[in-house]
């Protein structure tokens, strides 16, 4: 399964998708979604595969080709709310303190390792972030 996401990955988001993305399709931004595992420290003790080299590339073909990136932290530890598409599927337990802590590490992270490209043009701290129903 991990050579079949390393695959998918190859392809997915390409230098040849940012470049038509600015030159033919006119667009000036685009919006990165991540997890918390998208660097390597974060994703070893986890079953995600990091993303770190994959947002490297996207930064360095924005700037390529003249794109400003949204990076957006779609998945904290955690979950945010508890969907599929936070890494966590039916917990929502991103406010316990521990995570809560450790969000905070892959943002000052993601921060250090990005904060500085030329083509940041700002960070998400959450996406569809929600609340335990009292």
């Amino acid at each position: 399964a991990r050579d079949a996401v390393a695959k998918f990955r190859e392809t997915f988001i390409t230098q040849e998708d940012l470049h038509w993305l600015r030159h033919e399709g006119g667009i000036d931004a685009v919006r990165l979604p991540v997890g918390f595992w998208c660097l390597d420290e974060f994703a070893a003790s986890t079953p995600m595969m990091s993303t770190q080299r994959y947002v490297d590339a996207v930064f360095d073909w924005a700037e390529k080709y003249g794109l400003k990136v949204l990076l957006e932290l779609h998945g904290l530890v955690g979950s945010q709310n508890g969907e599929h598409h936070s890494g966590d599927s039916g917990q929502l337990a991103w406010l316990q303190p521990a995570n809560r802590e450790r969000n905070l590490k892959v943002i000052r992270a993601c921060a250090q390792r990005w904060g500085s490209r030329e083509s940041l043009l700002g960070f998400g701290l959450g996406n569809e972030v929600g609340e335990k129903e009292p």
